[in-house]
């Protein structure tokens, strides 16, 4: 120990070996592979890639294609998509086309466990806790409950308004909607809570609002957050709060069970303080504020795992532990168009022609 102590403040560099000894460890962030897209233009060509479950699929020039954590090619198919979506979970992943309302479910061993056409466009596609499926219909304006087979489990017809987010309570027994009315010169967001018969169990309209991210929390109370206003509903007792955002929100997404993450901007004086306009902040589902931190630069997205944020300018990454502290900041030297996270540790960085397989030394 005197030892330790005269060599920290004698400023010999070990830091290497001092470390260790002392119990730090830095993170490092490492990249694992780069994988080229078969098309050569992104934007003008259909091209989807997803992570999950320590997979990442990737539809791109007619073939369905998955790779695991490291860049592996595990398997491809070869299939013709209009406008590709995919979805996924632990155990399973699906391939749609959104236009033509197919899906196809595939296991990680390249198995098709199911074909279904929904025969109507897809709007939007979620895979549950629970495996459940649910979709929504833009023809029909339907949001459509399947099981892991493709079997419906409940059909919820939506009478007015346009479907913009949708969930699924943690029993399984609740639906979420949240909608948008746009009336000639007025607009209006609601939310109602069905049951898997259909039932409406409660809603709430907000005004001049649009409400576009719900989460059910551990009471099965939901959750939404929009333009300007975030709200919690519960079954019985309706609204049980509501609270005015003054700042814009530029980003959001889950962080673990109960805690969200956003990217907020101010909305004052942006043009002198363009330094501190962009904050990233953890939210738990009571609105209430855990950790603020602030970031230099245009924040274009932010994308959450279970303890670590990415938050991504044009040029630079910024992860962010769950403490709220920026631990690694890395200038990229091309446009970061996203990011996917497919592990606690290991993330894609999505730029116009490639992704690029990014994973945490700790």
């Amino acid at each position: 120990m005197f030892l330790i102590i005269i060599v920290v403040f004698s400023g010999i560099k070990l830091a290497p070996i001092l470390k260790p000894m002392l119990g730090f460890n830095e993170k490092e962030l490492k990249s694992l592979d780069m994988i080229d897209f078969n098309s050569s233009n992104k934007e003008e060509s259909s091209i989807v890639v997803k992570g999950f479950s320590s997979y990442i699929a990737k539809y791109d020039g007619g073939k369905i294609s998955l790779y695991n954590h490291k860049g592996d090619l595990l398997w491809e198919k070869d299939k013709e998509i209009k406008e590709p979506l995919i979805i996924g979970s632990d155990d399973f992943f699906i391939v749609a086309d959104m236009l033509s309302g197919t899906m196809d479910y595939f296991d990680y061993s390249g198995n098709t466990l199911a074909t279904i056409n929904l025969e109507d466009k897809i709007y939007n596609g979620k895979i549950f806790h629970n495996n459940s499926i649910a979709v929504a219909l833009e023809g029909s304006n339907t949001i459509l409950l399947l099981d892991e087979v493709g079997q419906e489990i409940s059909s919820i017809s939506i009478p007015k308004g346009d479907i913009i987010d949708f969930e699924l309570s943690n029993n399984g027994d609740i639906i979420a909607v949240a909608l948008l009315n746009v009336e000639e010169y007025d607009y209006y967001s609601s939310i109602f809570l069905y049951s898997l018969e259909g039932r409406v169990l409660a809603g709430n309209k907000i005004e001049k609002s649009i409400l576009y991210y719900l989460k059910f929390d551990e009471n099965d109370n939901i959750f939404s957050l929009g333009d300007n206003v975030m709200i919690m509903i519960a079954q019985d007792e309706g609204l049980l709060w509501e609270k005015e955002i003054e700042e814009t929100i530029n980003a959001i997404d889950s962080m673990g069970y109960n805690r969200i993450v956003i990217n907020s901007i101010k909305s004052q004086n942006t043009i002198i303080d363009t330094k501190n306009r962009n904050s990233i902040i953890q939210m738990n589902l009571d609105g209430e504020i855990i950790h603020q931190t602030p970031i230099t630069g245009e924040i274009i997205g932010v994308k959450s795992s279970e303890d670590v944020i990415a938050a991504f300018s044009k040029r630079t990454i910024f992860l962010i532990d769950d403490k709220g502290d920026i631990f690694i900041e890395r200038k990229i030297n091309r446009d970061i168009e996203d990011v996917l996270w497919i592990s606690d540790g290991t993330f894609v960085l999505m730029f116009k022609d490639r992704m690029e397989i990014m994973t945490l030394n700790y």
